[in-house]
């Protein structure tokens, strides 16, 4: 499968992804958008994974290759890829699709309960994927349900964490590909800048559950299964 990376800063990188594209063998490209990279055809690839930062898509007078980046999503998704965006990159695809991207009530940062939704395990992306209680979160903005989009999971802070679209497109607000390094570099370095909230974990809550990130791993894994299942589905039945 060849696999297409959107990166929007150098600080946590791809985290448990990249040992997944190295054991299966994937063939990868990237673009960091932050370096000015080029975008890539749509057709150069079968999947792209848009990853987070620290900017929000309503900031393109700041980032003015937002709104590049946005056009060329559009596109992507109506070309029918697959896509996976995760926090920033779920927000990109929602505003993407017409739908708000705003500054939230409350921040998250640190595990939390994520419930999902009992047609959830239904998604072809969720077949028989062992779902974590906890998955760690880390933003400040929220979104509005894209315009045919299914909403497959919430948390107390935030009630759209996860949704497709067509069952091609998937966003997930949390992060399950942080690995231990990555929850230990918000801890020391990112959480002094947080402001105090209810669902604002301390550092020291933070680290002490590193053991759900092997949860979070399984889960991701799984999930980036399915997706190239669909992929190759969709290939055979293009060639027969």
């Amino acid at each position: 499968m060849r696999v297409h990376i959107i990166e929007h800063m150098d600080l946590l990188g791809l985290g448990s992804i990249h040992q997944w594209l190295e054991e299966t063998d994937q063939l990868v490209t990237s673009t960091r958008l932050h370096k000015g990279e080029h975008l890539p055809d749509p057709s150069e690839f079968d999947l792209v994974i848009l990853l987070g930062g620290i900017m929000s898509v309503y900031e393109e007078n700041k980032y003015p290759w937002l709104k590049t980046e946005k056009q060329w999503l559009k596109n992507v998704i109506d070309s029918g890829k697959h896509v996976l965006g995760i926090c920033l990159g779920a927000q990109l695809i929602a505003s993407t699709l017409g739908a708000e991207v705003r500054q939230h009530t409350y921040s998250e940062a640190g595990w939390w309960p994520v419930a999902f939704h009992p047609h959830a395990r239904k998604h072809p992306f969720l077949r028989d994927v062992v779902i974590p209680e906890f998955f760690f979160q880390f933003h400040q903005d929220t979104f509005e349900l894209p315009d045919k989009a299914v909403l497959l999971a919430g948390s107390m802070a935030c009630t759209r964490q996860m949704f497709s679209v067509n069952n091609r497109v998937l966003g997930l607000q949390f992060h399950p590909e942080f690995t231990p390094e990555s929850v230990q570099y918000i801890a020391k370095h990112l959480h002094p800048s947080l402001k105090e909230g209810p669902f604002i974990q301390s550092p020291q809550a933070m680290l002490s559950s590193w053991q759900n990130c092997r949860a979070s791993q399984k889960f991701l894994f799984s999930m980036l299964r399915n997706i190239e299942a669909s992929v190759q589905s969709e290939a055979l039945s293009l060639s027969s």
